[in-house]
Formats: C-alpha cells, sequence, structure tokens
C-alpha cells in the first residue's frame, strides 16, 4: 500500500480579461492528472485565474429561443 499524497491546490491569481486573452503560451503536464498552465507575458505562470475585465459590447444572435 502506498502513502498518502497530500495534493496542494495552486491559488487563484487575479488576472484581466485582456491579459489572460494575449497569452500565447501553454505548458501541458504529462501525467493525466497532471494540470495546464498558461504563460503570460510578463511569465506568470497559472493554472487557476479570477478573470476581471469589461464587457464591451454584446451582439444579438438570430434564434428564436435566445
Amino acid at each position: 500500500m502506498q502513502p498518502a499524497r497530500s495534493i496542494k491546490r495552486q491559488p487563484a491569481l487575479h488576472m484581466f480579461a485582456s491579459e489572460y486573452g494575449e497569452s500565447t503560451l501553454s505548458e501541458k503536464g504529462s501525467g493525466e492528472f497532471d494540470p495546464s498552465f498558461v504563460i503570460t507575458k510578463i511569465g506568470s505562470r497559472v493554472n487557476r485565474v479570477v478573470v476581471a475585465g469589461l464587457l464591451e459590447r454584446i451582439e444579438g444572435r438570430d434564434v428564436a429561443n435566445g
């Protein structure tokens, strides 16, 4: 029987939606349960984000129920 592994959750970072949208690099773990990370423009490696931003425009949809 293997000893129980203590899994520690990564803290969520606050980030603007535009900063997250401008991020182009990503990093995936090799294992099945390894986390995926996004590398931001300033070099931060994040996998949990609280996004803040401003809604600038709403586009209507052409559907009957929407």
